[in-house]
């Protein structure tokens, strides 16, 4: 029991860090990271046209899956693609369950804020909610974790399939 309390204090600790606290993001607060699923076989991705799906976490080409997590009010934060800056949201601010995810325009609003759930402090494994509805997760839909599956919002249910690690990314040095 100790060691599970320990563990999730260190990862809670981490994120903390990853995260930052209330105010105003400035560069050097975003950090780079991977959402990686549970397998580790693919992260969150995005392309062109405001796509976002799930995609190889190790490619390395024109298309990363990779993103800025920065700070924004409180514990939320926004999650930046690291190629073109723009944010992951809900579209429109859909509450419903299945409303697509994909990438638009950072306004601040909040259906571009999200808040990580720490659910299963052994295996390091987070929820990632919108911040502009209750009860709501990034989901891959009906649990199949394929290369190029779109994602949505769906209800908390702590399945697989809404189940995320958060993996920091080195910069190299230039």
């Amino acid at each position: 029991m100790a060691r599970t309390l320990r563990a999730a204090l260190a990862v809670g600790a981490t994120l903390a860090a990853l995260v930052g606290g209330a105010g105003t993001a400035h560069a050097a607060d975003k950090t780079r990271i991977q959402l990686e699923t549970v397998g580790g076989v693919f992260c969150l991705g995005a392309g062109p046209q405001s796509l976002t799906y799930l995609d190889e976490c190790g490619a390395s080409w024109m298309f990363p899956a990779e993103w800025w997590i920065v700070p924004t009010a409180g514990s939320s934060f926004e999650l930046r693609w690291i190629v073109d800056d723009d944010c992951l949201e809900v579209a429109g601010g859909g509450t419903q369950t299945g409303a697509q995810i994909r990438r638009g325009t950072c306004t601040g609003s909040k259906q571009t804020r999200w808040q990580l759930d720490l659910v299963d402090p052994v295996r390091k494994l987070y929820q990632v909610r919108p911040t502009h509805t209750a009860n709501r997760c990034l989901d891959i839909p009906n649990g199949e974790v394929v290369k190029a599956k779109p994602l949505q919002s769906w209800s908390c249910n702590q399945s697989d399939a809404q189940l995320w690690r958060v993996k920091p990314i080195k910069e190299s040095a230039a």
